[in-house]
């Protein structure tokens, strides 16, 4: 396979003449000023329907001074980089409804396990109290009642009282720290999502 060594293009400007220098500068700046003005107007045409008109090249060469490729080279520019923000724009927004939603799902799962921890909690505060109640198992907790008072966490034998200290108030109070997590990170989606 050749390899082909081609040139390069570049040029420096302390290798350029003052003249040609302040031609480099001069153009730079019209183009600035150019796309600024383009941005501005395209904007205010895509956003807020101000329509520019047909003739905006010939307005713009007018205005400026310029040949025809000048305007023609930031009318290019400036819409593509338009087209580009509101792409991004509902990429981003996209990104974070789906991210709102799976929060939101997160947040009832843990509010439907703290919820039963506290089923739990009320039920062993109210056998405590002397009250015939059935404690209150549900499925897939990891923990299972048997009678005098004691129960079987994780296959081993724990008292009531024990068992309620050590592990019901503990996943109790992490179950809410989580869902104060979960509603500030929720509170924090809708405000990114407001914002677009």
């Amino acid at each position: 396979m050749s390899k082909t060594i081609s040139q390069s293009q570049r040029f420096y400007l302390k290798h350029l003449s003052e003249p040609q220098i302040n031609c480099i500068h001069h153009d730079l700046k019209v183009y600035n000023q150019m796309y600024r003005y383009t941005y501005r107007r395209c904007y205010d045409d895509t956003f807020y329907d101000v329509k520019i008109g047909k003739g905006f090249q010939k307005k713009l060469k007018a205005r400026y001074g310029t040949n025809d490729y000048m305007p023609l080279s930031v009318i290019s520019d400036v819409k593509a980089k338009i087209k580009t923000s509101i792409q991004i724009q509902k990429f981003h927004e996209k990104r974070v409804t789906r991210e709102h939603k799976n929060i939101k799902k997160k947040y009832k799962k843990v509010e439907k396990q703290y919820l039963q921890f506290k089923k739990v909690h009320n039920s062993l505060i109210s056998i405590s109290q002397g009250n015939s109640v059935k404690l209150h198992i549900f499925k897939g907790c990891g923990f299972s009642y048997t009678k005098h008072n004691t129960c079987i966490v994780d296959g081993k034998e724990i008292n009531l009282y024990l068992f309620e200290e050590l592990y019901i108030k503990v996943m109790m109070k992490h179950l809410n720290h989580r869902l104060k997590v979960l509603l500030w990170k929720m509170k924090r989606k809708k405000q990114e999502i407001a914002n677009y």
